[in-house]
């Protein structure tokens, strides 16, 4: 029995070093040493150039990285979710690894199938390669939008979201600070974009053909996460204006998204591109000054910051949802009134 124990705890060891080497040093994690050098490289770069002198690392660390930023109740929150969505509710992932494989030979035979032609064209091998790179970005990118909107706008899907918005700070970690239900459905819709970008993609080049990525993640989204992605998630004020800010997400167009003021409510729902959000009407494009953002979400009737407003309060709501609406009671709260 001790060597069962002694065991146990060797294989769960072992594991726990296993996935903080893999969120580590993986280039296309969020918490890698590579990407969060990244973010701090772009921030001090940033402040720099638009005139912001760092005159000592005292001031610069306490511009950066403000306590109650890593501190604070919402961020002890942030903390508590990035260890559990890493040890305890990965299956997302599992369910999009699933799809991608199923869904793309299912989307691969039904069009060759239609057509009659299990190839429908032949190109250069590293044009192919590119396209099918730019095709599962850009259906990446539109799961992605679909999804937000979708949470945002249905009351059984915003309770499980609400979480994400209810941080009062931004930080990388803010991108773990999800429900699991969120995290799974969100896996799923992706998962089923580019499962279907995947057929689509060896249907018309062959299914040799796949995506240039780093780390295996798409090089298009690893790029972008690198540059634009990793800094949605912070207080720095980047905006993108003018042009660029309809073609580009700035991290300033995300700090709106999160913005509690009603009038910041139910805009820039994508990603990395503006595309989405201008053919939808929710393209809000930042100035090019910090408005002074307050984040969370208004009216809330619990602690957002503890466990069960984090995990068993969002279920509780939701199943609310599903109940039949009592004679005379107002309608369920829309997003759009109580959100960012």
């Amino acid at each position: 029995m001790l060597q069962n124990a002694i065991d146990m705890l060797t294989n769960g060891l072992a594991y726990a070093l296993g996935l903080a080497a893999n969120v580590l040093i993986r280039p296309s994690s969020f918490l890698s040493v590579w990407m969060l050098w990244a973010t701090f490289a772009i921030a001090v770069l940033w402040y720099r150039r638009n005139g912001s002198r760092v005159r000592s690392w005292k001031v610069l660390r306490r511009g950066l990285f403000p306590r109650h930023h890593l501190t604070g109740r919402s961020a002890r929150a942030d903390w508590l979710l990035t260890v559990l969505n890493h040890l305890v509710f990965t299956t997302g992932f599992i369910a999009t690894l699933l799809s991608l494989a199923t869904l793309g030979g299912s989307v691969r035979h039904l069009l060759a199938d239609l057509t009659g032609v299990s190839q429908a064209t032949v190109i250069a091998p590293w044009a192919a390669q590119a396209l099918t790179t730019l095709m599962a970005f850009v259906a990446y990118e539109f799961a992605y939008y679909v999804d937000h909107w979708l949470k945002h706008q249905v009351p059984f899907l915003w309770h499980f979201h609400k979480v994400h918005h209810t941080a009062e700070t931004l930080s990388p970690l803010v991108n773990f600070r999800m429900h699991p239900i969120d995290g799974y459905l969100f896996a799923a819709l992706t998962g089923l974009a580019g499962g279907a970008s995947m057929g689509v993609s060896t249907w018309l080049f062959g299914s040799e053909v796949l995506p240039f990525s780093i780390g295996g993640s798409n090089l298009i989204l690893v790029t972008f996460a690198y540059l634009v992605i990793s800094l949605q998630h912070t207080h720095a004020w980047i905006p993108f204006t003018g042009r660029l800010g309809h073609v580009l997400l700035s991290p300033a167009h995300h700090q709106i998204h999160h913005s509690a003021d009603p009038r910041h409510y139910n805009s820039n729902y994508g990603s990395v591109i503006a595309l989405f959000d201008w053919l939808f009407g929710t393209l809000r494009v930042p100035s090019k000054t910090s408005p002074r953002l307050r984040f969370g979400v208004n009216d809330l009737t619990h602690d957002p910051h503890s466990l069960a407003g984090l995990l068993i309060v969002p279920v509780r709501d939701a199943l609310g949802e599903l109940g039949p609406q009592q004679s005379g009671d107002s309608p369920p709260n829309r997003p759009a009134t109580d959100c960012a």
